[in-house]
């Protein structure tokens, strides 16, 4: 089994900040670099992406509850956190990512209070449940190298570790771009196209109604004509 090492520490301060910590091995190090091409970043959305919905969703309710309440709207951080931050404290992380010579990194995050105060909404123990979807991720990463080298013939005499540690994503020709370009306007051409027989069937089948109608008309005005002759 490849060693996937993932260290995860998670801090409150007393000024209701955290800090994150994410230490990884060279072979994580180097499957988090494949997953994203600036992996701080990547880590840093696990927190974003999660803390902001829920500070949104906490506001929303507090803004609920006064109008029905018809009492006076807190400011958002009041809201959630219970006092007034500092505008530029608020909705900010800090992201610091080192690389050790030896291929092993380390990415630490500055939480400000708002997203602190989420964490505590969304995790239960963040640092087993953080660590948990960044190993997976990992693996999955993992399974996509040795897929991708075996369908190159890129894992002759290789160890899994060497595979992993050697992978370099093929690079995508001008001819294969060229050609995906190709396939693309091909696709748009056949979309055009079957847009234009659709509406030329709507307008056909327009007019057949209208030409059922005008003979309907036109036979009850003979009908009509028959009837006064007569």
């Amino acid at each position: 089994m490849t060693n996937i090492v993932c260290e995860v520490t998670y801090v409150k301060k007393s000024n209701q900040t955290a800090i994150l910590t994410v230490k990884l091995n060279d072979i994580s190090t180097k499957c988090m670099k494949m997953v994203s091409k600036i992996p701080e970043e990547w880590i840093e959305n696990i927190i974003l992406s999660r803390c902001c919905h829920i500070c949104e969703q906490l506001w929303k309710t507090h803004v609920k509850e006064s109008i029905e309440e018809n009492t006076q709207q807190k400011t958002k951080s009041i809201a959630v956190v219970g006092y007034d931050v500092s505008p530029d404290l608020i909705f900010e992380t800090k992201t610091v990512y080192s690389e050790n010579a030896d291929g092993t990194s380390e990415i630490n995050i500055d939480i400000d209070p708002l997203f602190t105060k989420c964490m505590d909404t969304i995790y239960v123990n963040p640092i087993e449940e953080i660590k948990s979807f960044i190993q997976s991720r990992i693996e999955v990463e993992i399974d996509n190298i040795i897929n991708d080298s075996i369908n190159r013939g890129i894992n002759i005499d290789k160890t899994k570790r060497e595979i992993i540690m050697t992978y370099e994503r093929e690079e995508i020709t001008d001819e294969f771009i060229d050609e995906l370009d190709d396939e693309i306007v091909d696709e748009n051409v056949k979309t055009q196209l079957e847009g234009e027989l659709q509406t030329t069937r709507t307008d056909l089948q327009a007019e057949k109604e209208k030409t059922q109608q005008m003979e309907v008309r036109l036979s009850l005005l003979e009908s009509t004509l028959a009837s006064l002759i007569s």
